[in-house]
Parts: C-alpha cells; structure tokens; sequence
C-alpha cells in the first residue's frame, strides 16, 4: 500500500502526538492501521518534546513494547 501523502497524514500525527488519551487518536491509529508509536525521549543533536510521557502514563490505551533512556515503543491497545 502506497504511503499517504499531503498535509492531513502530517496533522493526523501531530493530533495523535498531543492527544494520546482521546476517541479520536484511536480512530486516527485504527484508520492508518499504526501497530507501534516510536517516541524519542532524547537526541543528542537537537531537543526533544515530551510526548513519550503522555502515553507512558496511559498504560490502560498503551502497551510499552520497549523502552531504553532514548526511545519509548507502545503498542495500541485495541477495543
């Protein structure tokens, strides 16, 4: 399947990065099909968001599938 282009794959992103936690995320990671979430919690070249909190700390919707001191893979929790 081709990759999607354009803005809105863009927007679904950032929208799912700010808002781990809401219906619309998992209808976002369900309709682009996502099965991990890599979030990097330190570059050593550039700064980094904090995004990785936000689903650490839902491991009711998250499953931590790894984790080291630079990077946090979840996986979805399906309904």
């Amino acid at each position: 399947m081709p990759a999607p282009t354009g803005s809105e794959p863009l927007r679904d992103v950032l929208w799912v990065m700010k808002h781990p936690g809401v219906e619309r995320t998992g209808q976002l990671l369900k309709e682009h099909d996502i099965g991990y979430v890599v979030l990097y919690k330190n570059m050593p070249h550039r700064s980094v968001q904090y995004y990785w909190k936000s689903f650490k700390a839902r491991p009711d919707l998250y499953r931590t599938t790894f984790e080291n001191d630079d990077v946090l893979i979840v996986a979805p929790r399906r309904a």
